[in-house]
């Protein structure tokens, strides 16, 4: 068997490992099924199953996190190991790249998306910029709630007593 598989590989690049099956007369064989477990130290072991072309295999792990890995490589229908390795997933850090700001590709995006772009001595223009913008008129909303008296029971038994209470004493008093 022949693989192509590299020894590292960056944390955002998939890993894919490709292979050739040969037989026991050097040929080409694409019959038997190949199965791939790898892991990570102190890690359970995962497993895979190599897809079949023409006249090859191939594998796609996927992006994996950093660390170091093993792997062995299986045919399922012969239960052989046939190949054994390791490889090494490296931790990028994009943010360390590159500290620079690159001002053509922010003025670029600003005019592909209908933005604007102001150097850092128009800051103070930029109030005005963007009040002006179509797209940021000022808004504002309400909700009334109207509310019927009869709901408020408490209020209506209030009025009922209070005039109860004045025909009452006015009769009491006979004013009326």
């Amino acid at each position: 068997m022949v693989t192509n598989i590299k020894n590292a590989y960056l944390e955002t690049e998939e890993v894919k490992i490709s292979a050739n099956y040969y037989n026991d007369v050097n040929e080409v064989s694409n019959g038997n099924s190949l199965q791939i477990e790898y892991w990570k130290e102190k890690e359970s072991k995962k497993q895979k199953v190599f897809s079949n072309q023409k006249a090859s295999y191939i594998c796609n792990l996927g992006r994996l996190e950093s660390g170091k890995y093993q792997y062995q490589i299986t045919s399922k229908s012969l239960n052989t190991i046939n190949q054994t390795g390791t490889f090494i997933v490296k931790d990028i850090a994009l943010e360390s790249s590159s500290l620079i700001a690159r001002h053509d590709i922010l003025k670029s995006i600003s005019g592909n998306t209908n933005g604007f772009f102001l150097e850092q001595s128009q800051w103070l223009s930029m109030v005005d910029s963007i009040s002006n913008l179509d797209n940021f008129k000022n808004q504002s909303f309400s909700t009334n709630k109207n509310t019927p008296w009869i709901d408020y029971l408490w209020l209506m038994l209030l009025i009922f007593i209070c005039l109860a209470t004045e025909w009452f004493l006015r009769k009491y008093w006979g004013v009326l």
